[in-house]
């Protein structure tokens, strides 16, 4: 027997006429603040070759991927925009003048989280800075990061910074079995102190003070305080590299008036291996979700043929959106403007006088009715002005002008 099915799988929903409206402002506010600091909009395909997210440096848990065949050919549905706008930058844009700045806006898709609740189709608005490294192109980064969440009308939003350098020598200083690595990097990212001292504590011996660093790590959070208690506690030489790149980016960002605005976070572990250098989340007030992650992946291009260092992050712009109809509430259903009826015979001057009206920049619906029923129909759609051509009156007596 069929059964007939009038949900969205799980993960997925409709988008209403407010919900929508809201969601294409928040996107183009972000790309006008992108566009603005030179970076231009880029579109990948949705289907992928699945070979392009399962590199050693672009390492998705595979679990999460869609995966198709055609023609004998494995394709994935796409599960994140930094592989695949790196794998165009290094191929169709290899010869263009460094550095590349890039953006994007386009849905993300990966599966098993419709059931644990999260999403499993998520919007995106990101850039890629690709060509760039150090200090600067770092503080190119954050200083928009932290533009786009002011400007897409969040408020109690906090840019958490980390450097995957710090974890990842403090990680190879210590001989680690084989699954060890995976599970201390969700210990470390969830902050499970307990666990993580557990699975750490065979290795104390061999390397104590890289354990204890990496124990206390998810402690390391606030302002620049951690500084001081991070260098106390960490000898690696990489990882205080790290630490002194990650110092010079917060100074920088605080004379740029943004220190309230940003906290520090050694524990800040994406779920990406690819991440090679300065790492970043944030979270606003509104939703539990993160509302922007990006970082440093200067590896990431050797999987598409280019030695190409880049970075970028994107906003999970449903999150966003979350967050900006809990603080203002849910902004009702749009209306138009003026509602034009007309009897048969009428019909060529009520669809002139709607075109005359839209080239003024407004919101018109039209309707075959009476000058009633679309009196009628203009207070249950909420439209501010009706006009009626035809026998029982004219369009400037019912238009009130």
């Amino acid at each position: 027997m069929t059964r007939r099915v009038y949900t969205t799988p799980g993960g997925t929903r409709d988008e209403l006429q407010g919900r929508s409206a809201l969601l294409r402002r928040t996107e183009e506010k972000l790309l006008s603040c992108f566009e603005g600091r030179g970076y231009f909009e880029v579109r990948t395909p949705t289907l992928e070759f699945y070979d392009v997210f399962t590199a050693d440096e672009s390492a998705l848990d595979h679990t999460k991927i869609y995966k198709l065949i055609d023609g004998g050919e494995i394709l994935a549905l796409r599960p994140d925009s930094t592989a695949p706008v790196g794998r165009l930058a290094a191929t169709k844009l290899s010869g263009a003048p460094l550095p590349l700045r890039l953006s994007y806006c386009q849905t993300v898709l990966r599966c098993g989280g419709g059931n644990r609740g999260a999403r499993t189709e998520t919007r995106q608005c990101g850039v890629e800075l690709v060509g760039a490294d150090g200090l600067w192109a770092d503080l190119e980064l954050a200083e928009a990061a932290l533009t786009a969440l002011k400007e897409s009308g969040l408020s109690g939003y906090k840019l958490e910074l980390g450097h995957a350098g710090i974890f990842g020598a403090l990680m190879r200083s210590i001989d680690l079995r084989d699954g060890d690595d995976e599970q201390i990097m969700r210990l470390t990212a969830a902050k499970n102190y307990s666990a993580l001292n557990d699975l750490l504590s065979a290795y104390r011996d061999s390397n104590p003070g890289a354990v204890e660093a990496i124990c206390r790590l998810p402690e390391l959070f606030g302002g620049a305080e951690v500084f001081d208690g991070a260098e106390s506690l960490i000898h690696e030489p990489e990882a205080l590299a790290g630490i002194s790149a990650l110092k010079a980016l917060y100074s920088e960002l605080e004379k740029l008036g943004f220190g309230d605005d940003v906290l520090l976070d050694l524990g800040l572990v994406n779920g990406m291996d690819y991440y090679t250098g300065v790492v970043f989340g944030a979270y606003a007030e509104g939703t539990g979700e993160q509302v922007l992650s990006g970082g440093r992946y200067d590896s990431l291009y050797r999987n598409y043929g280019a030695g190409f260092s880049a970075s970028g992050f994107a906003v999970n712009v449903d999150a966003v959106c979350d967050a900006l109809e809990k603080l203002g509430g849910r902004a009702p259903a749009p209306a138009s403007d003026v509602l034009v009826c007309f009897a048969p015979a009428n019909a060529a001057e009520a669809f002139s006088f709607a075109k005359e009206l839209r080239a003024c920049g407004k919101r018109v619906e039209i309707a075959a009715c009476s000058a009633a029923e679309g009196r009628r129909i203009a207070s249950e759609k909420r439209i501010a002005r009706s006009v009626f051509f035809g026998e029982e009156g004219t369009g400037k007596e019912l238009l009130g002008e």
